[in-house]
């Protein structure tokens, strides 16, 4: 088997047994996880301000087996500069423009390749901090480990669905 035929393969090697494999792909792309699958994404803008998103999964390593996904968009809130951001649970590809231009509106954009459907949320708040073009880094499911010991401060942030029979000390202090 030749590779200098101008194919893009993805090389894996098994640890257990010392082996190569090779999986031949369409076109490259960004590897990522898509549901527990290896998968390219690949996107491109053609001549007619048009933005083709393409995804194909691996449903068979052995038989090299690929589910493929395909959208074209003529949204103009999509430009250059995008970067694949991550994956959420339901199975969007999230993805955003990169760099922050103050000229121009910055959206996070969700792609939902087996409903074929493209939303975009437009990200307000950078202020007067960022005057210059500056580049933005996003975290998908990014959960923050919050330890609030204070009753008082927790209750601000989320009020209780029923009520509860814990008074707090200083609560009891005020009446």
């Amino acid at each position: 088997m030749g590779f200098c035929d101008d194919r893009d393969v993805i090389v894996c090697f098994d640890l257990r047994y010392e082996k190569f494999t090779f999986i031949h792909i369409e076109m490259f792309g960004q590897l990522i996880d898509y549901k527990g699958k290896l998968a390219v994404f690949h996107w491109e803008d053609d001549v007619v301000n048009r933005l083709n998103l393409n995804l194909w999964a691996l449903e068979d390593v052995e038989k090299q087996e690929w589910s493929k996904y395909a959208y074209t968009s003529t949204d103009d809130k999509l430009y250059n500069y995008i970067s694949i951001v991550g994956e959420t649970t339901s199975g969007e590809i999230v993805f955003s423009t990169y760099m922050y231009t103050p000229k121009n509106p910055f959206y996070v954009s969700y792609f939902n390749p087996e409903r074929e459907t493209l939303q975009h949320v437009e990200i307000h708040g950078f202020g007067e901090a960022f005057k210059q073009p500056c580049r933005v880094l996003f975290f998908v499911n990014h959960i923050e480990n919050l330890d609030i010991n204070d009753l008082k401060l927790l209750k601000a942030v989320h009020a209780p669905l029923e009520k509860s029979e814990y008074v707090c000390p200083s609560d009891s202090e005020s009446d």
